[in-house]
């Protein structure tokens, strides 16, 4: 099985595209106004390649709660993804918990990203197992990787 991500609205649209070309299949937040009525705003998860589009539940919005946000990941069966520093904290998300959390500690600086991407990406490639990250918390920051869990 290949990984599989759900990335909150903090993960910018370059790493989400780079993962999918890579050949992972990345879920994430999206806001979709329907051509018939361009006033209503309806929330879905946006799918990977081969992945119908699904529609969420009234009450869910992108700017829901960080608990609401991880546990579609959980929904999906997917490793949750983020630059929330917020997911790093162990004893609010305990990683057993999850499929997996991954947090991008980009500390505010866009020239993080690349090198935090690159060192991503090598991981993942070393560990391409689903089973790997469940109940682990990854903290990838420029020069090296945390696994905590």
């Amino acid at each position: 099985m290949s990984l599989r991500f759900f990335a909150d609205n903090s993960i910018p649209n370059s790493i989400i595209q780079a993962l999918r070309e890579t050949g992972y299949e990345v879920f994430r937040l999206g806001v979709y106004r329907s051509a018939r009525d361009h006033s209503r705003k309806k929330l879905r998860v946006q799918g990977g390649a081969g992945y119908e589009l699904s529609w969420l539940k009234k009450g869910y919005s992108i700017d829901s709660e960080d608990l609401t946000i991880i546990f579609q990941a959980k929904n999906y069966d997917a490793i949750f993804l983020s630059l929330d520093e917020d997911f790093a904290d162990i004893v609010k998300y305990p990683p057993a918990d999850y499929k997996g959390i991954i947090a991008l500690q980009i500390r505010n600086d866009p020239k993080n990203i690349p090198p935090i991407l690159a060192r991503l990406k090598t991981y993942l490639q070393a560990h391409p197992e689903m089973n790997h990250y469940q109940g682990k918390l990854l903290l990838v920051e420029v020069d090296k990787i945390k696994v905590r869990g």
